[in-house]
């Protein structure tokens, strides 16, 4: 049987919006117990924002986390699939662009579910170990 995202995806998905204190983002972290919030403008993907994006580009460069919002601190280029796209397809993302996660989105654009390493593992053990691999190995960068 080939599955579906849609099969496998997170439907409850918080996302927050670009105008957002970073504290706030972090705070909402911590309180939830999550890594990265999607960013949706009108439930359009923006952005994603992760507890390293705000270590590395808010605190390690010395921003004040109330006055930097979100989307001065976010990923902007976000690689997403479909809901109804087979899940090795997502995989093969994550493993091509060395993610974690992928914001699902609808046939119409907006934020419908999250798809993680973690749920393709409870899924096919030998698919996520491959796909670990490929996005734990730095890039070979050409000179």
């Amino acid at each position: 049987m080939r599955l579906r995202v849609a099969d496998l995806m997170t439907r409850a998905v918080e996302q927050i919006v670009p105008e957002m204190s970073v504290r706030e983002a972090a705070t909402l972290m911590r309180e939830r117990n999550i890594g990265c919030f999607p960013v949706c403008d009108e439930g359009r993907v923006v952005g994603m924002i992760t507890d390293r994006d705000i270590a590395v580009r808010v605190l390690a460069v010395g921003r004040d986390p109330d006055a930097t919002r979100v989307d001065e601190a976010m990923t902007r280029d976000v690689v997403c699939c479909g809901e109804d796209d087979l899940l090795s397809d997502a995989s093969d993302l994550m493993s091509r662009w060395q993610i974690r996660r992928v914001p699902v989105v609808s046939a119409r654009g907006d934020l419908v579910g999250l798809v993680t390493l973690g749920k393709l593992a409870a899924t096919d053990a030998s698919v996520s170990g491959d796909v670990l691999k490929q996005v734990v190995q730095p890039v070979e960068r050409q000179s």
